[in-house]
Formats: structure tokens, sequence, C-alpha cells
């Protein structure tokens, strides 16, 4: 309300507009017993004093004081958390394409690309027409006469030229190849490993092994030593299976007639006696295999077979020489260890220890009991003897069917089903001798008899040959 006077506390109840000198009331007014009300507010009380306001009515506004001094800022506040993102405005409108500019200039030029794949073929044209055929050139010369004769093998001679041989013929009618006087017929060499690398081999090629340096011909089956290349004497000789066999059963001597030979070798010698009063079986002879490559005769020994509890007697081929088997164990008052040799003898009873062999020719024996009733065998060319009550050990294989070299039995001991052991006595009596020219050990005795006797040995020599 403008230039009220004791009436502002009237408020908006009471207007006195200065201009006009009017009076304005906005509102009810009411006079009671109580006095003038304006609104709900006493302007005059009932004793007629005045009950409005004690202040006079407002003045004009003064003039505007001078400001104050700036107070200093205050400490700026921490800065409060941040709001909350907004969320994307709109895209504005995309604003219009500006003018092209100037062209730049040309860029280097870039490196050439890999090359690319080359294209499918194309498909074939039509094909042209034959062309017309050209004329028949000259007649060349003829060739030289071919040089040689009727039947002659014809061929270069060192001046090239060809030419014929009457040392060299052939005759179509016969189908006979004729190599003449002073002439020689050379043929392909080959060690033993690359002949049995060769496949597809004709029965009847014929070669030269370099290897035992002898001339070899292929029987359909194996190869052999050419007949006539390998002539020799000596003992008892047969032919089987592609192969000439010479037995000597007692001394002799291997006599080549003509050339070089490489010849297989067996070699046994005489078998070990057996041991008396309920000995040990001896052991046989040692035996080796193996073979020799011969040009001049070679000496031939044959080993006896040893006698009670005795050693056998060596064999031998020219340098090679096999050593007797040992002998039997006897009763201990007799010696019951049996002996060492190319294959040990059996021990005997009372704990007896079998005698050793020789790696290669034989075996050692078998070992004698405990008591005084059983002894070892002794030891074969192909095994041991067995302990006691032992039997002999087994003999070798020679010429396919054959056997030698087995150990005698000790008492209560059979033989060796295979070598020409002697067999032991179970009982009273004697010991059984060994087969002769198998050099096998002789038997051990029964109570009170004697032992055995060794087989005597033998030597075989055997090389291919073809009849």
């Amino acid at each position: 309300m403008a230039n009220n006077r004791e009436l502002s506390q009237f408020g908006s109840f009471v207007n006195v507009d200065d201009t006009t000198r009017n009076v304005g009331i906005a509102t009810t007014v009411r006079i009671t017993s109580g006095g003038l009300f304006v609104g709900a507010v006493q302007a005059i009380r009932a004793d007629g004093t005045w009950g409005g306001s004690s202040a006079g009515i407002q003045g004009a506004t003064g003039t505007q004081g001078t400001g104050g001094t700036q107070g200093t800022t205050g400490v700026q506040g921490t800065t409060g958390v941040q709001g909350i993102q907004g969320g994307q405005g709109v895209q504005g409108a995309t604003g219009s394409q500006g003018t092209t500019g100037t062209q730049g200039a040309t860029g280097t030029q870039g490196t050439t690309g890999a090359q690319g794949a080359t294209g499918s073929q194309g498909t074939t044209g039509t094909q042209g027409a034959t062309g017309t055929q050209g004329t028949t050139g000259a007649q060349g010369a003829s060739g030289a006469t071919v040089g040689g004769t009727a039947n002659q093998v014809v061929y270069k001679n060192g001046s090239n030229v060809t030419s014929g041989d009457a040392g060299f013929t052939f005759n179509d009618s016969t189908n006979v190849i004729q190599v003449g006087d002073q002439h020689r017929f050379g043929l392909g060499t080959f060690t033993t490993t690359q002949r049995d690398a060769l496949t597809g081999v004709a029965t009847g090629t014929i070669i030269y092994n370099s290897t035992n340096q002898r001339v070899e011909v292929y029987n359909g089956t194996v190869w052999a030593t050419t007949l006539g290349l390998i002539s020799a004497s000596g003992g008892t000789v047969t032919t089987s299976g592609g192969s000439r066999y010479h037995y000597f059963t007692s001394p002799g001597t291997f006599t080549l007639s003509s050339g070089l030979a490489n010849v297989n070798y067996l070699v046994v010698a005489g078998g070990g006696g057996g041991g008396q009063n309920r000995g040990a079986g001896g052991g046989a002879g040692g035996a080796l295999m193996g073979s020799l490559s011969i040009s001049s005769p070679q000496p031939i020994t044959i080993g006896a077979g040893g006698g009670q509890q005795s050693n056998g007697s060596p064999s031998s081929f020219g340098p090679i020489t096999s050593t007797g088997g040992g002998r039997g164990g006897g009763n201990f008052s007799s010696g019951a260890n049996g002996g060492p040799g190319g294959s040990g003898g059996g021990g005997g009873h009372y704990s007896g220890s079998g005698g050793s062999g020789i790696v290669g020719q034989g075996f050692p024996g078998g070992n004698g009991s405990g008591d005084a009733w059983s002894s070892g065998g002794g030891g074969g060319a192909g095994g041991p003897g067995n302990p006691a009550p032992g039997a002999g050990g087994v003999g070798i294989l020679y010429n396919g069917s054959g056997y030698a070299g087995g150990g005698g039995g000790g008492n209560n001991g059979p033989a060796p089903s295979l070598g020409g052991g002697g067999t032991g006595v179970n009982g009273n009596g004697s010991g059984g001798n060994g087969t002769v020219n198998t050099g096998g050990g002789g038997g051990g005795s029964g109570e009170g008899g004697s032992g055995g006797s060794g087989g005597s040995g033998i030597v075989i020599i055997s090389y291919p040959y073809i009849t």
C-alpha cells in the first residue's frame, strides 16, 4: 500500500491516495460495542481511543546512503557432486555442401601390384588344313660293310671299325657259342653280399665270388661251386645235397688237387672216461665248427677217447684243434671232482663238482650228490651235464642228421639221447663206453665197477659240389 499513514498496519485493507485525497477500504468495516474494526484489526477502541499502531504515517523514503566497504570474499565452498549426465541432444541438421576445393597435385606413382593369376586356357582353335606334301629328299649314301665272316660274333675294334674274330663264334643252327684257342672268357665278379642281393636269377647263371675266391653256379636252389674247380682227396668221400663230404675217422691228410678252396669243417676230440665206483660220466670231446680257406695239404689227427677217469685226446684239422673231454669224477678216495676239458666231466658222489668246459667247444659237467650213491653227468658239446643222478649233456647236429659230442651218464643216470655218450650203471657193473668216432664221454660205473671209456673223435670236411 502506497503512502499510508497510521494505517499501515491494516495492510491491504485501507488505501489512502495522497493525490486524490481518497481513502479506499478494501474490506469489511465493522462497528460494534467493542469498537471499530477494519477486517479483523481493531482501529478504535470502545472508549474512543486509538486502537491502531502508535507509529506515525510512513514518511517518504530517504536518500540512499553511501555503500559500505565491500566485505572480503568468503572461502570458496567445496564443489558439489557432479550432476547426472544429460541425455544426448538431437543431431543437428547437416550443413550445406561447401564448394569444391582446388585440385591437388598428382601423387607419386605407387609400386606395381603382384601379378594376377593366369586366366583359364581358352578353347583350342579349329585345326588348320594339312599342308601340301613336300618332295622326297635325295637317297643317303650306303653304310660301310660290316666286317667278319659267317658265324663270327661282330664287334667294334679299337679303331671303331666293325670286325669279326674266328676265336669267338656263334652257330645259329646249333645254338653254340664257341671261344677259340688263345681266347679268354671273363666272368662278372660279385662279393657274397652282392650275390645274395641278386633277384630273378636264372638257373645256370655263373659268377666269380671274390669273397671266397670261387666260381659259382646257381643250380636253381643254391649257389654251388662248379664241377672240377675244387678237387680234393682224403678220408671217406660222399656227396649229398649239393655238398661233398670227407670223413676222417683216423689220422690222414686233406689234399687239394688244384686251386684255392674255402671249406667247412667239424673237428671233434676224444671223449673223457667215466669215473669208477659209483662214478660220474666223462665229458664229451670239444667240438669246433667253421670254415677255412686252404691251398695246401692239411694234416688230420683224430683224438682217442680217455680210459677210466682219464681225459680224452685232441683232434685237429690243419691249424684247427679241439680239446679232449674231461674225466668223470670217482669216489672220494680217487678224486670226486670232474676234470675240465672240451666239455667237463661230471662230479662224483660226496658233492664232487662238475668240471668246466671250453666256451665254443662244450659245456660243464653236472655236480654229484651229497651222499655216497649218485654222481653227475658229463657235459656235452650241445649242453651241460645234469646233476646227480645225472644224464650226460646233449651233443650237436652235423650233416643234417648225425650227432656227436654227447656227455657220458653218471652212475644211476642215462646216456644222452643224442651224441654218443656212454650210459651210467645203476647198481653193480661198469659204465658204458662212448660211441666210436663221436667223441662221446664214457659212462660212470656202478658199485665196484670201472668207468666207461670215451669215444674217439672225428673230423668232417665239406664244400659245395655239383654232379
